[in-house]
């Protein structure tokens, strides 16, 4: 699962998806920042996850805060912010 990608991003992967293989095609899922790409995602995530194990920021129903790794920290990375559809 891509997030929020840029439309750049949807351009080069329609160029390229011609020659990947149809198995590996079907595993890339692309999502712009819009709301409706939002809440398809978290639906597409939920038919895989379920509800109790996914956050509430991330349309779940679980009170578990999420972490970042230390290393991921200390590499810089944030807390992914919860998606704006949700508000």
């Amino acid at each position: 699962y891509c997030c929020q990608v840029p439309m750049i991003f949807n351009s080069l992967f329609k160029m390229i998806s011609p020659i990947l293989d149809p198995v590996t095609k079907e595993k890339i899922k692309l999502y712009s920042g819009s709301k409706s790409e939002q809440r398809r995602f978290l639906n597409d995530l939920k038919s895989h996850i379920s509800e109790g194990q996914l956050p509430k920021e991330y349309g779940g129903s679980s009170d578990i805060p999420i972490k970042m790794p230390a290393h991921a920290r200390e590499k810089g990375c944030k807390t992914p912010k919860p998606f704006s559809v949700l508000k």
